[in-house]
């Protein structure tokens, strides 16, 4: 029912802007003052949404950075890098992006208020009267839940007295966590701690229900707890074992489909955020030129294997050649330096075809869905961010296949790199000369033009103007 409950909201973040939403936010910076009452629902496709007042309905945002301060009646649903929850709010939280934060100022007020996240970190540090279902890299827990918790990740930290059961699908430290989306995280929060893979209990943490946990290795406490504590082998194989029963199974997918969801919808916010365009012109490549772009994307990403070689080779040549010239310190220093820029630059290439341009193919996925299921005419922003959203959705799913996922994220990998450097291409290619039209001789073209017309008033020619009376010409008689 909870795992329902989260694709449920995923619906919702598409089809409630064109539903529901009663009042509209648009812009680079878009801020809700603290004397500003909203009447009704509030929609904001902004990249940074600061609310300081008053929504007297539910919260609808699609943005780089949120900041609620104000008091939301109803519940808020969040797409976005960062949001930041410090307000009074009536209804649940739900939020998909990178970091989510409850600061301890935060109020839900509600009796059974819950938060839903797919984010990267989770940090409650106020009291949550409802349940938490959410699934990412890390979640940390300062303060009580009164309900259930459930949680598929890597890290989850528990320092507060949780009255309900605990759900957890953890990593361990001696297997380790998910090093894309910790590296990600590291990026964009360089000051936020980094938890540690595997399930921690503090001192002061109480969990007055059951505690159900899966993980590659058994995790140790330090102490004993009022309940029994129901460990769960984690399977280290995509496919179902002789015995396993389908939710099992089903568990396992969502647990890769949400760590893919979640990495896809913060990489997708990043290029929303950077390269809207070029993403919008690399789709039309791919659809101009499909085969082309696979070719170009495979043939350059395959390349990277000998070009590394040589940039190692060529290091070691310029390291020996300046050595035999007594010169060791350049030598070396040379050779630190072709070798540090050219893998750089090679592995920075390797990174983008791998992670951002594959999210141009997921764009032109969903734009490709998005025309054919909604013909209304849409603002150029929300267009773009239903397609992105629903491209990561889809690619996500099937990048998360048994066997066959890995052929999917090749082949967008391969599609969006052969796309941007085919655009970048064009785009520093010189306009040619447009050709002239070649033009059909015909009969008419080919005569000879008629002479001019004689003139009546033209000067006589010599001598006709002293012929003797009488004179006639032979024409004229």
């Amino acid at each position: 029912m909870r795992r329902i409950l989260i694709i449920l909201f995923l619906l919702s973040l598409v089809t409630a802007p064109t539903v529901f939403a009663e009042t509209v936010l648009q812009g680079d910076t878009c801020t809700v003052t603290a004397d500003t009452v909203i009447e009704g629902n509030l929609f904001a496709l902004c990249r940074t949404l600061i609310v300081d007042g008053v929504v007297r309905g539910h919260l609808y945002s699609i943005s780089a950075a949120a900041q609620i301060n104000g008091s939301v009646e109803g519940s808020v649903y969040l797409l976005g890098g960062q949001a930041a929850f410090a307000g009074r709010f009536a209804g649940n939280l739900h939020f998909i992006g990178g970091l989510m934060q409850i600061a301890p100022s935060a109020q839900m007020t509600a009796a059974d208020g819950s938060l839903t996240a797919l984010s990267l970190s989770i940090t409650a540090a106020a009291p949550v009267p409802g349940s938490i279902s959410a699934a990412g890299y890390q979640m940390i827990l300062n303060e009580g839940v009164e309900r259930e918790v459930n949680f598929w990740g890597t890290a989850l930290e528990i320092d507060a007295a949780l009255n309900g059961n605990v759900s957890a699908q953890v990593g361990s430290q001696e297997v380790g966590g998910a090093p894309e989306l910790l590296t990600l995280l590291r990026i964009l929060a360089p000051e936020m701690r980094v938890v540690s893979p595997g399930l921690r209990l503090s001192g002061d943490a109480i969990i007055a229900g059951t505690l159900r946990y899966s993980a590659p290795a058994e995790a140790d406490f330090g102490r004993s707890l009022p309940n029994p504590v129901e460990y769960i082998p984690m399977q280290s194989v995509v496919t179902l074992p002789q015995g396993q029963d389908l939710p099992d199974g089903f568990n396992e997918w969502f647990g890769r489909f949400a760590t893919e969801l979640l990495l896809s919808i913060i990489l997708g916010l990043l290029v929303a955020a950077v390269g809207s365009r070029l993403t919008s012109r690399a789709a039309d490549t791919i659809g101009a030129a499909t085969g082309g772009s696979l070719l170009v994307g495979a043939g350059s990403l395959l390349l990277t294997i000998p070009v590394l070689a040589m940039i190692i080779v060529l290091s070691l040549v310029v390291i020996v050649a300046l050595s035999a010239l007594r010169l060791p310190a350049p030598a070396f220093a040379a050779g630190f330096v072709i070798s540090a820029l050219g893998i750089g630059l090679t592995s920075a290439f390797v990174a983008f075809g791998v992670f951002i341009a594959r999210m141009v193919a997921a764009y032109t996925v969903g734009r490709w869905l998005v025309r054919r299921i909604s013909r209304r005419a849409k603002e150029e922003e929300q267009r773009f961010a239903l397609s992105m959203l629903a491209g990561v959705v889809l690619i996500a799913a099937l990048m998360s296949l048994p066997y066959v996922g890995w052929l999917f994220s090749v082949a967008a990998s391969f599609l969006g790199t052969g796309a941007v450097l085919l655009t970048a291409y064009r785009g520093f290619r010189p306009a040619a000369a447009p050709t002239p039209l070649r033009q059909r001789s015909t009969r008419a073209s080919l005569a000879l033009p008629a002479p001019p017309p004689i003139a009546e008033d033209a000067p006589e020619a010599p001598g006709m103007d002293n012929l003797p009376d009488g004179f006639t010409w032979w024409d004229e008689s």
